[in-house]
């Protein structure tokens, strides 16, 4: 109402975010062998896109150091074409996790998404997760209903891509400033406390 005064006299119908309707349908298995952190894309411009690779390549080297068994499962922006994540293919420490089917979107049909075929396998991959690490993706809401332990990344550690990426990030800053979650052991300021 603050900002959009002219919709005060509007009514709305809150129908719930459908696409999770399958957290309450279905039920967990614990099936992976692996041990595996995970991360889901958050950005789909190519400049945020680029400096959210380079976030991934350096924390799945982080990772490799410190936990050699430990891979870090990425799951690819729905709508950004596979071709764009070419350097994570080939990371020892990275497993690209593709998935669904691409279809059009809006009324012009002018964007190509991925569309899940099977939701089981998407709750498995995150219930089975050691960890998902969040830069605001909306993988945290499935992953916090899932009991999966969340890493909330807010580094301040001052490298290139993390400036640009979590300068950005205003939503997720936002959340942890008015909840206060500084306080939270969870929540990782530099890649030191990462580990």
């Amino acid at each position: 109402s603050h900002d959009h005064p002219a919709l005060i006299q509007k009514e709305f119908r809150y129908t719930g975010v459908q696409y999770m309707n399958y957290l309450t349908s279905l039920k967990p298995n614990k099936k992976y062998c692996t041990d595996y952190i995970l991360y889901a894309a958050v950005f789909c411009d190519d400049i945020l896109g680029e400096c959210e690779i380079v976030l991934v390549l350096d924390l799945a080297d982080k990772i490799r150091r410190a936990l050699p068994n430990i891979k870090l499962y990425f799951r690819p922006y729905p709508s950004v074409d596979r071709s764009f994540y070419y350097r994570l293919y080939d990371h020892p420490g990275i497993e690209v996790k593709e998935y669904g089917v691409h279809s059009r979107r809006y009324e012009n049909n002018s964007e190509v998404i991925r569309t899940e075929c099977n939701k089981q396998e998407k709750m498995d991959l995150i219930y089975n997760a050691k960890a998902f690490i969040s830069t605001g993706s909306t993988f945290t809401l499935e992953a916090a209903y899932l009991s999966t332990p969340i890493i909330q990344l807010d580094l301040e550690d001052g490298e290139g891509y993390q400036s640009k990426i979590f300068e950005r990030l205003h939503i997720s800053d936002h959340i942890i400033k008015t909840l206060f979650l500084y306080e939270y052991p969870n929540v990782v300021r530099s890649t030191s406390e990462l580990l």
